[in-house]
């Protein structure tokens, strides 16, 4: 994603990923709903990918930001797209979701896991 187009909302259907993602930094762990109907970009269909340009789908996932943000700022340029999906680093069973456009995005379930997050991540490290 390029952060320098938009903001964006990285989520996952999958909890084991989310958990995995954990390692990025500080986030919060809360459960969300997004419309079937949403349009997502998904960067695991090969004719989307072509469509794009892309002939090499390996070099979708990478750390190379340069990478990323070149093929996140096609998509968000064709407009008509809320985000894109992807497979995720870790494993390729994992899907990766990045949002740019969150207003049909509805948060479900309780809140008190996002507050509880926020609590430990400023709790005293423990030596």
């Amino acid at each position: 994603m390029n952060m320098t187009l938009y903001k964006a909302l990285y989520l996952t259907p999958e909890p084991e990923a989310a958990v995995a993602t954990e390692t990025l930094g500080p986030l919060a762990i809360a459960t969300y709903e997004l419309p079937n109907d949403a349009p997502i970009f998904s960067l695991d269909d090969i004719d989307a990918l072509r469509s794009l340009g892309i002939d090499q789908p390996s070099r979708i996932v990478t750390r190379g930001r340069d990478v990323t943000h070149a093929w996140a700022q096609k998509i968000f340029d064709l407009g008509g797209y809320v985000g894109a999906k992807w497979w995720s680093y870790y494993s390729p069973d994992w899907t990766a979701v990045g949002l740019w456009n969150i207003s049909k995005l509805q948060p479900v379930g309780d809140p008190a896991i996002k507050i509880s997050k926020q609590i430990i991540a400023k709790a005293p490290k423990h030596s």
